[in-house]
């Protein structure tokens, strides 16, 4: 029993104390361990989110949006930016939904995507056979694209602002995934 609770570790998701819910799939959902809903979004009107993110678990989340299909390839711009609560800035990213990375992954059932930001990174060769994607521009917490590494004792504050509005009235959900 103890090697179980070292192996899956001790944090427990009513733990988190930050804006909208935050769901634990247990230790064998790798990729998608933590799901943290901050709820819907809309991206037809010109708007600003503002989210307080606390005694999130020690983890690699990805900040992204969920909608359905089309609505990944409208020309809504949006602007993320994650701080620490020093005001350090972790993630920062500024891209049209178009310039995203959709991903089809298992729980893609009524179309739902979900779209996210890639850092800059660059290839170097270790040797005549491979290459090693190696991430540029890290910053503060592991921040790259929409990536960052949380710290359980740090509260975080996340902004997300549509810049440019889409054509679509539907909404979107801000979700973080985390593993």
């Amino acid at each position: 029993m103890f090697a179980l609770a070292a192996a899956t570790g001790c944090y427990q998701a009513s733990s988190y104390t930050g804006d909208g819910s935050l769901v634990d799939r247990g230790w064998r959902s790798y990729s998608l361990r933590y799901v943290i809903d901050l709820g819907a979004i809309d991206l037809s009107q010109r708007r600003t989110y503002t989210y307080t993110l606390a005694n999130l678990p020690d983890a690699q989340f990805t900040i992204g949006i969920e909608a359905r299909g089309s609505q990944a390839e409208q020309h809504a711009r949006v602007r993320i930016e994650l701080k620490s609560e020093t005001g350090e800035t972790i993630v920062l990213e500024d891209a049209p939904l178009k310039a995203w990375t959709w991903s089809h992954g298992f729980e893609d059932w009524d179309g739902i995507r979900f779209g996210y930001r890639s850092g800059e990174s660059v290839d170097v060769r270790i040797s005549e056979n491979h290459v090693r994607h190696t991430p540029i521009g890290v910053k503060a917490s592991g921040g790259w694209g929409s990536y960052f590494n949380s710290e359980q004792a740090k509260s975080y504050a996340l902004r997300l602002e549509i810049v440019e509005p889409g054509q679509s009235n539907r909404t979107a959900r801000l979700k973080l995934h985390g593993r």
